[in-house]
């Protein structure tokens, strides 16, 4: 694990904050916000993951090294491993980690995998799916919230997801592996069904 000791102006990118410990206090504030960011990544894992029978090891990995805190507001980051969805925009919410967990397990993806996430907000669930696939289209239709996005994955230094601001049933020619879809919706296009490969692609949702 990082020394924040040694390399606090990286944990500052990471967290959000402008604070770079140059004096002692400094460094042991930016201490105790990594250990707590650490112990509520653990709690997550144990009791909202494996607690929900999300027990396979590459999955909790991904979860582990993806900072949750990242993908939220500055002001709503305290709220970051709770196991509730989170809203960042209006209607538009960063889902709790059991339900994105679960639809990942039913997914069965695999490493050589290219998957979309369709309405992916911030990035989190693009950076989950990173980890666990060859390449990431993560899609949303709102322009700052793709921008959020991109902005989160830089700072993570992810280098296989390719962000796009569209409506992803109009024009999009790539075929995927899995169709991701972590939230609630009214209905599925038909034509979405024509981006996955005919050799077995999946669409899973909530």
């Amino acid at each position: 694990q990082t020394d924040p000791h040694e390399d606090g102006g990286k944990w500052c990118r990471l967290l959000g904050l402008k604070l770079r410990p140059r004096h002692y206090e400094e460094r042991v504030l930016l201490n105790y916000i990594v250990k707590l960011c650490d112990k509520q990544t653990t709690y997550m894992i144990h009791n909202q993951l494996m607690a929900n029978n999300i027990v396979e090891d590459y999955i909790l990995k991904a979860f582990e090294v993806i900072p949750r805190e990242n993908f939220l507001p500055f002001e709503k980051r305290p709220k970051a491993y709770l196991d509730e969805d989170i809203e960042i925009i209006n209607n538009r919410y960063l889902m709790e980690p059991r339900i994105i967990g679960n639809i990942i397990k039913l997914s069965k993806i695999k490493k050589n995998h290219i998957v979309m996430d369709l309405a992916c907000s911030t990035g989190y669930s693009s950076a989950i799916l990173s980890k666990l696939s060859k390449k990431v289209y993560a899609i949303d239709n709102k322009t700052k919230l793709i921008e959020q996005a991109d902005s989160n994955i830089k700072k993570l230094n992810i280098s296989n997801i390719v962000f796009l601001n569209k409506n992803p049933v109009n024009g999009l020619k790539k075929k995927f592996d899995i169709i991701f879809i972590f939230g609630g919706v009214q209905y599925i296009p038909t034509n979405l069904f024509d981006s996955l490969k005919s050799d077995g692609g999946s669409l899973i949702t909530v």
